[in-house]
């Protein structure tokens, strides 16, 4: 009689549990209009950025000093300060202070905009900054390759042909650099495998990609926050 009363107890708590579990994957929070980016959430966003000066970022790196790192990692945001001289300076500057230093540098999304701004090709301005000391580019900034979800998510970025023909340059260079997916918010399978092979069709033709990087979509303090996250897929 108490066997068949824990077989019975364990079985109801199984399925009590599964109940529960159904029930709140089943609940969504409402859709709100789709990336409003004049929304009040999205100001408070843009005011929470800031910003360091060249020698705030060089205190950070001689902040390390003492410490075996062997690379420096930079990214940030498209800011008329921040251009072409500046960030050349910025690198030059980490290469004399550090000289083995390995610098992994800005991506696609950054070099786009610094490259217009200054008026320059994408060739002169990746010439420029590799001569400035940078010894590889992130991944970032690919998101979803996508045209029509690309700028629905990321609209103002580089396009996605231009990601690619900025990293393509990089690698005629003889330079590496890593490649990414941004997974799991609004786009299809279709578009995961459009983006997968748009990259292989690139790192075919210059093998210049030393590694790829899936990033899940993070549903917190962004405009698509009223998403689920997937588990894995």
């Amino acid at each position: 009689l108490c066997v068949v009363f824990c077989i019975f107890f364990f079985v109801v708590v199984f399925l009590v549990i599964k109940f529960l579990v159904i029930f709140f994957l089943m609940i969504r929070r409402p859709p709100r209009s789709t990336l409003d980016r004049s929304s009040a959430a999205s100001d408070v966003y843009k005011r929470q950025g800031w910003e360091y000066s060249l020698e705030q970022m060089m205190d950070i790196v001689k902040s390390f000093d003492e410490k075996p790192v062997t690379e420096v990692h930079i990214v940030g945001g498209v800011m008329p300060k921040y251009d072409l001289e500046f960030y050349c300076k910025l690198f030059e500057e980490i290469k004399k202070h550090r000289p083995g230093l390995h610098i992994k540098a800005l991506t696609p999304v950054e070099y786009h905009y610094i490259f217009k701004k200054a008026k320059v090709s994408y060739e002169e301005g990746m010439k420029q900054i590799l001569d400035a000391g940078v010894d590889s580019l992130p991944g970032g900034g690919a998101e979803i390759f996508d045209e029509k979800l690309r700028d629905k998510i990321a609209g103002g970025k580089c396009s996605s042909e231009e990601w690619l023909r900025i990293h393509e340059i990089w690698h005629n260079l003889g330079m590496k650099s890593n490649a990414t997916m941004l997974y799991g918010h609004l786009e299809t399978y279709e578009m995961r495998v459009d983006h997968l092979e748009r990259l292989r069709l690139l790192q075919d033709k210059t093998n210049g990609f030393q590694t790829f990087i899936p990033l899940k979509f993070r549903n917190q303090n962004n405009e698509l926050s009223y998403l689920e996250e997937v588990s894995i897929i």
